[in-house]
């Protein structure tokens, strides 16, 4: 089977969040980002808004056809956040409450401690490889 991987459109977010769900399914991300319909969409938000933006790069993966179309079966994606000059969003998307939100933080707060012992202020294209999932 024949896969291509192009560009996310917003189309596909729907598609994208449910993959996520069906994939993270370890007990500690169940307690971080419960399977319920508020962060659900909250999730569905956080890639709206990641999207839009010119340094994040979503990436789908298809079987592939003839013609791509926003209705193909997306089978796994990505997202990257490339070096960028911009400064951090003054509101960033709000933690999922129904979650464990300490958690959540704590673990946010480490995952950027490790990267900055790791790779300091050296700029750098896979600056976070956010996501990753297949099904």
């Amino acid at each position: 089977m024949p896969l291509r991987l192009i560009r996310a459109e917003k189309a596909d977010i729907p598609q994208l969040v449910d993959l996520y769900f069906d994939t993270f399914k370890s007990p500690l991300v169940l307690r971080l980002k419960p399977d319920i319909p508020p962060v659900r969409e909250w999730y569905r938000k956080s890639l709206e808004s990641d999207i839009e933006k010119p340094h994040i790069r979503i990436y789908k993966v298809v079987e592939a056809h003839e013609s791509v179309q926003a209705t193909d079966e997306i089978i796994a994606f990505a997202k990257w956040s490339s070096p960028h000059t911009e400064p951090p969003q003054e509101n960033p998307t709000e933690l999922p409450v129904d979650g464990d939100v300490a958690l959540f933080e704590e673990v946010i707060s480490k995952a950027g401690e490790k990267g900055m012992k790791i790779m300091g202020e050296e700029e750098h294209w896979c600056k976070l490889l956010d996501t990753i999932q297949t099904v």
